[in-house]
């Protein structure tokens, strides 16, 4: 099963399978998937902080968004719900280059049809097979 975040409000459930590992920081949490991390910022991140968030997906608010997508780099970027949020992910994403959506109540973003997933896994992640 692909990694799949799903959307009610302004609350984001991300369901995978296999073990993952969660960080709690100042302005978000940083969930490490087998296959991605997704970084999930709720508050402000101060500039020198920014780094902290690196990963594969993010989840923000449209506030700063500019400016950590630009230093973060991310495969995709999903602004979460406010005025004219999709507005705005559309700017986003002709600034910056990096694919940029707009999450409403009863989104689902499979992680494989955004191609947000890395695109070749280590070794360490097959089995031996019996």
């Amino acid at each position: 099963m692909a990694p799949k975040i799903y959307f009610s409000g302004n609350t984001a459930l991300i369901k995978a399978e296999g073990t993952s590992e969660t960080l709690t920081k100042k302005a978000g949490i940083i969930y490490k998937l087998a296959d991605c991390t997704i970084a999930h910022i709720t508050g402000k991140v101060e500039p020198k902080e920014i780094k902290e968030y690196q990963a594969e997906v993010i989840i923000l608010p449209p506030k700063q968004a500019e400016q950590i997508i630009t230093k973060i780099k991310p495969k995709l970027a999903i602004l979460t719900a406010g005025k004219d949020t999709v507005y705005i992910a559309r700017e986003l994403q002709k600034k910056t280059g990096i694919q940029t959506i707009a999450a409403k109540d009863n989104l689902t973003v499979d992680l494989y049809a955004y191609s947000a997933m890395a695109e070749q896994k280590p070794l360490s992640k097959f089995t031996e097979a019996k």
